[in-house]
C-alpha cells in the first residue's frame, strides 16, 4: 500500500464520527406556505332544530266589499265613502330546522289582537221616493276583527359579518278571522222633498250581524337581520308584508226585523293586509359543531418534501391519515393519484 493511499484511509477513519454527527444536524424541514391539498377542511355544521318566539305590531289595511242577500231588494248606487282599520299587536311561536349555513325553514303560529273597523257606506236614497232625487242615504258601520295566522316559512341567510346575518324569506299558509260586534247605524239626514218643498228626513235605522269565523289563504314576504348572541341564541329583528286574505262578516239584520222595511240583509267582506315589524329570539336546540371534510387527493407543496428532507407529519387523502418519518430521498409518506403508500427510509 502506498503512503498516500494509507494516509487517505486514515483520514477517512478519523473524520467518520464528525460526518455522522453532521448528518444528525440536518436543517429542519422547510415551512409549509399553504395547506396541503387533501388536508382536513373544517367547517361549522349549522344544521339542527330550533325554536323561536317573537312579538310585534302591524299597521293593517282593509278594502271592503258588500253584497245584499235579500231576494228582490236592490240598493241603488251603493258605495263605501270611507273605511279604516286599526293597528294590531301579535305574539308568534314556531319550530324550525336549520339545513345549512344559508337556508332554514320553520312553521309559525301567531295570535293578533283585535283591530277596530269603521266604515261609511252611502246609496242613492232618492230612488226610494215617489219623486226621485239625487240625495244620498248613509250608514255607519263598526266592528272588531281578530285574526290568527299560521304559516310555513323559508329563509335565505345572506352571509354573516361580525355576528350579523341579513336574510330574506317568504311564507304561505292560512288565516282565521273572527268578525264580531258588527253594527249598522243609519244616518239621519234629508233624503228627499215633497211636492211642496218640505224636506223629508230618514229615521236612522239600525242593524247588527252575529259573529262569524272565516278562513282564507295567506302569504308573507319578509326581510330582516339576526345577531349571534352566542353559539345557540340569535336575536332577530325583521319586517314583513302579510296578506291575510278576506274575512267575511255575518249577515246584517235590520232592527226591528219587519218584512215591510225591505231589509237588504247585507253581508260584508274585508280584504286584509298588514305591514309588520317584529323582534324575537331563535334558540338552537344543539350547538353548531365542526365537521371535517377531505379532498380527493393530496400533493406536497415542495420538492424538498417529496424527494428529501423529513418525512414526518401527517398527510391526509381520501379520509386516511398516514404518518411517515426518516431521512433520505425515499423517506416519508408519498401520495400519488389519490392513493397513499409508505416507504421505509433507506440509508
Amino acid at each position: 500500500m502506498s503512503p498516500i493511499r494509507a494516509l487517505g484511509i486514515a483520514t477517512a477513519v478519523a473524520l467518520a464520527p464528525q460526518i455522522a454527527r453532521a448528518a444528525d444536524m440536518l436543517p429542519p424541514p422547510p415551512m409549509v406556505e399553504a395547506p396541503l391539498r387533501g388536508a382536513i377542511l373544517s367547517d361549522p355544521d349549522m344544521s339542527g332544530w330550533y325554536i323561536r318566539g317573537d312579538v310585534g305590531a302591524g299597521i293593517e289595511s282593509v278594502s271592503t266589499s258588500t253584497k245584499f242577500t235579500a231576494v228582490g231588494v236592490t240598493v241603488p248606487d251603493n258605495r263605501f265613502d270611507a273605511q279604516s282599520i286599526g293597528s294590531s299587536a301579535f305574539v308568534r311561536l314556531g319550530v324550525g330546522y336549520q339545513f345549512n349555513n344559508w337556508f332554514r325553514a320553520d312553521i309559525t303560529g301567531e295570535i293578533r289582537s283585535s283591530a277596530a273597523y269603521h266604515a261609511v257606506e252611502s246609496y242613492n236614497a232618492g230612488l226610494f221616493l215617489p219623486i226621485p232625487t239625487a240625495d244620498r242615504g248613509y250608514d255607519n258601520y263598526s266592528s272588531s276583527i281578530q285574526s290568527s295566522v299560521f304559516l310555513a316559512n323559508g329563509y335565505f341567510d345572506l352571509g354573516t359579518w361580525y355576528g350579523l346575518t341579513p336574510y330574506i324569506g317568504a311564507g304561505v299558509g292560512f288565516a282565521a278571522h273572527n268578525v264580531s260586534g258588527l253594527n249598522d247605524i243609519g244616518g239621519t239626514q234629508p233624503i228627499g222633498q215633497t211636492a211642496g218643498g218640505v224636506a223629508i228626513y230618514g229615521s236612522g235605522g239600525y242593524g247588527f250581524a252575529p259573529s262569524k269565523v272565516s278562513i282564507a289563504p295567506a302569504f308573507a314576504l319578509m326581510t330582516g337581520l339576526s345577531w349571534d348572541v352566542n353559539k345557540r341564541l340569535k336575536l332577530e329583528i325583521g319586517y314583513r308584508y302579510l296578506n291575510m286574505g278576506s274575512a267575511t262578516a255575518g249577515v246584517i239584520t235590520c232592527q226591528p226585523n219587519i218584512p215591510s222595511t225591505n231589509c237588504p240583509f247585507e253581508r260584508q267582506s274585508y280584504k286584509l293586509s298588514s305591514q309588520d315589524v317584529h323582534i324575537g329570539m331563535r334558540w338552537m336546540l344543539s350547538e353548531a359543531s365542526t365537521s371535517a371534510s377531505y379532498s380527493a387527493s393530496a400533493t406536497l407543496p415542495s420538492a424538498n418534501y417529496a424527494a428529501g428532507g423529513y418525512g414526518s407529519g401527517q398527510v391526509v387523502t381520501s379520509g386516511q391519515v398516514v404518518q411517515g418519518g426518516g431521512y433520505g430521498a425515499a423517506g416519508g409518506a408519498y401520495v400519488a393519484s389519490g392513493s397513499v403508500s409508505t416507504s421505509r427510509p433507506r440509508y
